[in-house]
């Protein structure tokens, strides 16, 4: 049987405007002749000349973050392609004979419950025993100098307009480094009793390099990364708590918040439907979960995952998967079907249309059950 698609439900289209700025002109005009060139020697010519803008743009002091080119892409593969030489290019080594600061970040995934409504104070109470076990595991290669924060930040705190901030501040070597001391710390509120929540923090780092430097090279996750859940998970619990804390290996700080911002997205939803499939099965019996797309303003969209049963009268359960513009529909949606068939799930039914938020006659968020779905808006059953 042919492998169904969820439609994309994004408007590239609507993202192009009169008032682009002509870098993003001369950005989207470079990576369409990348995409368009028939040899990877000519993709690399004009990968380099992407860095060129970026790194003209940084000595002028006008970076722009990466939402304001991400948000007037003019198709996924665009959005894709710039997202990976925006990576290159941050982590770029510094010239021969000299010595350059990078920053990174480990994104950390918080699954966090507790017996009544608190907050989490998101700081490491002792950094030390952290960074005993990055550096005796060598997490971050043959990077010698590199230090962390304390504080365990929000995404906001190094990706858009504060992602630019960060690196203008690499220019200066030891000033970047005494900025670790400033990351504010995004405290954990739990604001459901006895639910577990997923939250995402990031522990920021930095560290001087050279063009040897390989700090992106650390050893595997299996071999640290139990020590450090263990190490993470006690110093951000207190009593009446359950906390368990996910690092993931360090990256630049653009690579970081995509990485993190997925996981936190599959955790989340793995959390919902487990929860929601034991519910519907406790009551009704073997529950039926459709996927459908949705256009979200402005030019936005996500994947929706509804969960009900035919015998119950309640509402379908849903849940909100927002794509991001480098995602594909297929890669969503085939993490989303891994976890339906880990949770022994044989209903799974895809919807062919592409909807809005809401339903225009009751202005509900748009949920679907199954015995509600016209037949010829089913893509596969």
């Amino acid at each position: 049987m042919q492998y169904m698609i969820l439609p994309d439900p994004r408007k590239w289209a609507n993202k192009h405007s009169n008032l682009v700025a002509m870098s993003e002109i001369s950005l989207w005009k470079l990576v369409e002749n990348y995409i368009a060139a028939p040899t990877q020697a000519e993709k690399e010519l004009y990968a380099e000349k992407v860095s060129t803008l970026f790194s003209d743009l940084y000595a002028q002091k006008a970076m722009l973050n990466p939402d304001t080119f991400l948000n007037s892409a003019p198709s996924n593969e665009s959005a894709r392609i710039l997202v990976r030489l925006l990576q290159q290019w941050e982590v770029k080594p510094p010239h021969e004979n000299s010595v350059g600061l990078r920053f990174f970040a480990l994104p950390v995934i918080v699954v966090a419950g507790a017996e009544r409504v608190l907050s989490l104070r998101a700081v490491l109470r002792e950094r030390d025993k952290v960074e005993e076990i990055l550096r005796e595991k060598q997490v971050l290669g043959n990077a010698e100098q590199w230090g962390i924060s304390n504080a365990l930040c929000s995404a906001d705190t190094i990706s858009g307009e504060a992602w630019s901030a960060w690196m203008m501040l690499q220019q200066s070597n030891f000033e970047g480094l005494a900025s670790l001391q400033k990351v504010p710390p995004q405290d954990i509120n739990i604001s459901i009793v006895n639910q577990e929540q997923v939250f995402l923090r990031f522990i920021v780092g930095a560290t001087l390099v050279s063009a040897k430097t390989h700090w992106q090279e650390g050893t595997k996750i299996e071999s640290w990364g139990m020590a450090l859940t263990e190490c993470l998970s006690q110093q951000l619990g207190m009593p009446g708590t359950t906390i368990l804390a996910l690092p993931r290996a360090p990256k630049s700080l653009l690579l970081a918040v995509q990485e993190g911002r997925r996981l936190q997205r599959e955790v989340s939803l793995q959390l919902f439907m487990s929860n929601a499939i034991r519910e519907c099965r406790t009551k009704f019996g073997e529950p039926t979960i459709v996927l459908s797309s949705h256009h979200m303003d402005p030019g936005e969209g996500e994947i929706r995952v509804s969960i009900s049963s035919e015998f119950s009268t309640k509402d379908a359960q849903g849940f909100r998967c927002p794509l991001f513009p480098d995602d594909r529909v297929v890669d969503v949606q085939r993490m989303i079907e891994t976890l339906v068939q880990e949770c022994q799930v044989s209903d799974l039914r895809i919807l062919q249309k592409v909807y809005t938020d809401k339903e225009p006659e009751t202005g509900l968020t748009w949920l679907f059950k199954p015995e509600a779905i016209p037949d010829d808006e089913l893509l596969f059953v």
